[in-house]
């Protein structure tokens, strides 16, 4: 009863979940059309413990551009991707539980970093996995990630990895530093671009694209807490700037050495080189985990769903009302953020 109180004390809040059950009520077959195909993946084994997944298109997702209809879609197209993509039952169980997809140790002070690919847990409304790289004990950054259809950003692709936000740990300064020296001077939200373009590698899957900041899915409730700035990240790897407002990250054109000062030059070919190898080695390490499922991925488009919506003819039982309120509440990260436990930091 809580939840609901906090809902009904604000007017603007009681009429955007008013809206969210007129839309859901008026399009029931293709909510029931996304559930069975959630149920599917579910079976497969690639989907995680998400307890909104049945509801979490409803509410901002992804991209603050995105219509409801384009989130649903674009849930139901990760699941339906990664069930076509992982066909073995153990490789299924390792996406969604969690599994280490890269290591560095050090073997005089036994400190590691590690890259672990994952159900997303932190934002779950930024994607559907994420990556995270560990320090020792600490969390120091966290990419989260769907697979999506291009043509719902206007790309020439079935299958792009869409990120939807990078998030730091709070208070592990020090942490990043010791990391970046062990691996060459590549900083940890750094790693996981190259991790993320590597599962992208081994999936075959040809673009990896950024949100902007402007269209970040934290800005209608979080604005003012997200100190990352998203462009001037993406633009400095290189990616390139669509007319829709997102960023093509791979393939991308690269920052030019001519860009780069001449005493920086030597530095930035090796962080390159560097770059490189890793990416090859996470990109093997996920083959092995994952399959090699690059193969069989092309041409992989989008399940349509051609239901028409329904009118809303009658009043909905209050039982469903207060299900539907349930499920539409804010996700606990996202209490977080709004109360500013949760901050993006610039890495």
């Amino acid at each position: 009863m809580d939840m609901l109180g906090r809902i009904l004390s604000s007017p603007a809040k009681v009429t955007k979940r008013l809206r969210q059950f007129e839309y859901f009520i008026s399009h029931l077959p293709q909510h029931v059309a996304y559930l069975k195909k959630i149920r599917a993946a579910r079976r497969r084994g690639v989907v995680g413990s998400d307890p909104l997944i049945g509801m979490k298109y409803l509410g901002v997702y992804l991209a603050d551009s995105m219509s409801t209809a384009a989130r649903r879609d674009a849930i139901a197209y990760h699941y339906g991707f990664l069930s076509r993509s992982i066909t073995g039952a153990r490789e299924a169980r390792r996406w969604s539980t969690g599994a280490d997809i890269w290591q560095l140790r050090d073997e005089e002070t036994g400190q590691a970093c590690t890259i672990r690919l994952e159900s997303s847990v932190l934002s779950p409304m930024e994607g559907e996995s994420q990556l995270r790289f560990i320090f020792g004990p600490k969390t120091l950054c966290t990419l989260t990630f769907s697979f999506i259809n291009g043509t719902l950003l206007g790309l020439p692709a079935a299958a792009v990895l869409f990120i939807g936000g990078v998030q730091g740990g709070a208070d592990c300064r020090r942490e990043i530093r010791v990391a970046a020296r062990m691996n060459g001077e590549i900083a940890a939200a750094s790693m996981l671009l190259v991790a993320a373009r590597a599962i992208a590698q081994n999936f075959g899957v040809g673009y990896v694209v950024g949100v902007s900041g402007d269209y970040h899915a934290a800005n209608p409730h979080a604005r003012q807490k997200i100190s990352l700035s998203y462009d001037a990240m993406w633009v400095d790897s290189g990616a390139m700037r669509t007319t829709r407002g997102f960023f093509v990250i791979d393939p991308g054109t690269g920052k030019s050495l001519s860009d780069v000062s001449r005493t920086h030059r030597a530095r930035t070919r090796r962080k390159r080189q560097r770059k490189l190898e890793l990416r090859h080695a996470i990109a093997a390490e996920a083959e092995r985990l994952f399959g090699n499922v690059a193969s069989g991925m092309a041409g992989i488009g989008q399940d349509t769903d051609e239901t028409p919506p329904i009118e809303l003819r009658s009043r909905a039982p209050m039982s469903i009302l207060r299900r539907l309120v349930s499920g539409l509440a804010l996700h606990p990260v996202q209490r977080r953020l709004q109360s500013g436990n949760c901050i993006n930091r610039v890495l």
